[in-house]
């Protein structure tokens, strides 16, 4: 009986000893239990942020290309404004151009009409001794001539 008695000391030593084990593994999966509530708030926490985070990064995109079109608006626009200039610049330069070749045309006509006014006194008169219709001739070039500087100049 004694042998009994030991073996059931010994059976209740063992068995405590085995339930004191098991009682810390419980206790340890208890804390890792917490620890894994808590990492799921952690988890949910961070996802949260990184939905926040998505967000600003959408804004910032948006905003930055925001920008961009903006800037390639203010570009057309002053390439528009540079062009209209050049087109003004461009009509001004024609405009000049088209008065100094009007004033050359008027210049040419009045000689057309001075050697055609010319032509027809010659056919209605005869060359006299002295060469008067020569003297005539001379005086109306030079004048052609100096009409041609005068509408260059202009």
């Amino acid at each position: 009986m004694s042998r009994v008695k030991y073996l059931v000391a010994l059976l209740l030593v063992a068995s405590s000893t085995a339930f004191a084990a098991d009682f810390e593994s419980v206790s340890e999966l208890r804390q890792c239990g917490k620890d894994l509530n808590s990492l799921n708030e952690s988890r949910g926490k961070v996802e949260s942020v990184s939905k926040e985070l998505s967000g600003l990064n959408l804004r910032a995109t948006f905003m930055r290309t925001r920008i961009e079109i903006q800037e390639a608006w203010v570009a057309d626009h002053n390439a528009r404004m540079r062009l209209n200039a050049d087109i003004s610049e461009y009509n001004a330069f024609v405009r000049e151009l088209d008065r100094r070749y009007d004033g050359h045309n008027r210049n040419v006509d009045k000689f057309n009409e001075r050697l055609h006014e010319f032509k027809s006194s010659c056919l209605n008169r005869s060359v006299d001794k002295d060469g008067d219709i020569y003297k005539e001739v001379c005086k109306d070039t030079n004048e052609y001539f100096a009409l041609c500087r005068l509408s260059k100049e202009n």
